[in-house]
């Protein structure tokens, strides 16, 4: 046996079988419909708490009204604070009204808030693909429009004249003054000025004979990382390095994916070395007469050697690509610096040269 409850039917409301025809007859109707006329629109600041639907005028402020068909409001209505606060949500209204009043129904509210929803005509989302152009200087902005405004920056500075080629030589003079400046100013019984660079070439800006100066000492070496490959190698393994000296001792580092047996060949002459998982260093001679300018890893065994490093020199060094300077007496910070003490060298205005 089912047992429903049938509570929302008025069973005295007057229709055939005891029903009704009229939906506003409901007894615990689930959504109250109420219909505002211009005289007397609907205030939605006098609604107790539920679910309703809108005919004809809703006032949502004092002095303000707005023509309803169909329109859905929840309600919510009660005290907080000792005020009395109605709030209804009206979903096509796109906001959420607020109401604060003294008593509840009262005519006169004491103060309202409009909470306006964003839709996705207000945002812009990851996936977005309108169009949209910031106005204001909170706005925010795509992708789109900051790479055309750096393509219309790009184009006045070069209706301006400015360039990249005009940008470095405005760089190159403000050094030069920095120098100039440095020089004059220098608190040196020798009048000696510093020049740092990151880079295997140092201008010598405003110096006598065209830049030709005496190099008194110079302290540290650079090695050189004669082999030009990069990444993971499978063996067996050849390569032309990019140049080889004759009766010479190479260091050739690496990183094996195994222990295995390899025999290395470089410029002719072979050794046999066992690898182990990991770094690896070998030393090698060349011969007297060169063979070719190979390195040759053959072995038995399948493995891959990688970040290969072939250099003339003992010393201690990590992995790196073309050349690197090393200054063994010399350790700051940041690595290994160089130290030039240079003679005959005094700055004169209107000269310059390289080292």
């Amino acid at each position: 046996m089912l047992n429903n409850n049938l509570s929302w039917i008025n069973l005295n409301a007057t229709g055939g079988g005891g029903g009704v025809s009229d939906y506003n007859q409901l007894a615990n109707k689930p959504i109250t419909k109420l219909i505002g006329t211009s005289q007397s629109p609907i205030k939605l600041w006098t609604l107790n708490t539920g679910l309703y639907i809108f005919d004809g005028y809703v006032q949502h402020t004092v002095d303000l009204a707005s023509e309803a068909k169909g329109l859905f409001a929840s309600v919510t209505a009660g005290t907080n604070n000792g005020k009395y606060v109605v709030s209804a949500f009206i979903p096509f209204w796109e906001g959420q009204y607020e109401y604060i009043l003294d008593s509840l129904a009262s005519e006169i509210y004491n103060k309202h808030q409009i909470v306006l929803m964003a839709t996705q005509y207000d945002v812009l989302t990851i996936d977005n693909e309108m169009e949209y152009t910031p106005t204001q200087d909170y706005h925010p902005s795509t992708k789109k429009y900051v790479d055309d405004m750096m393509v219309a920056f790009k184009e006045e500075l070069s209706e301006m004249g400015v360039n990249e080629e005009n940008i470095q030589s405005l760089i190159a003079e403000n050094r030069r003054r920095d120098i100039a400046i440095q020089a004059l100013l220098s608190l040196n019984s020798d009048k000696t000025v510093t020049l740092e660079e990151e880079t295997h070439t140092i201008s010598l800006d405003y110096s006598i004979d065209e830049g030709m100066v005496t190099v008194n000492s110079m302290e540290g070496s650079t090695l050189v990382n004669v082999c030009n490959e990069e990444g993971s190698v499978s063996l067996p393994y050849e390569k032309e390095m990019v140049y080889l000296y004759n009766s010479t001792t190479y260091t050739i580092q690496f990183i094996s994916s195994g222990a295995i047996t390899v025999d290395i060949t470089l410029g002719g002459a072979t050794v046999s070395a066992s690898l182990v998982l990991g770094l690896n260093k070998v030393q090698i001679t060349t011969p007297s007469t060169l063979v070719d300018n190979k390195l040759i890893v053959t072995s038995a065994s399948s493995g891959t050697l990688s970040e290969i490093v072939v250099v003339n020199s003992t010393q201690e060094f990590d992995y790196f690509e073309g050349m690197k300077s090393t200054f063994e007496d010399t350790v700051g910070e940041e690595g290994y610096n160089a130290e030039v003490i240079i003679y005959n060298a005094p700055i004169r205005f209107g000269k310059g040269g390289r080292l």
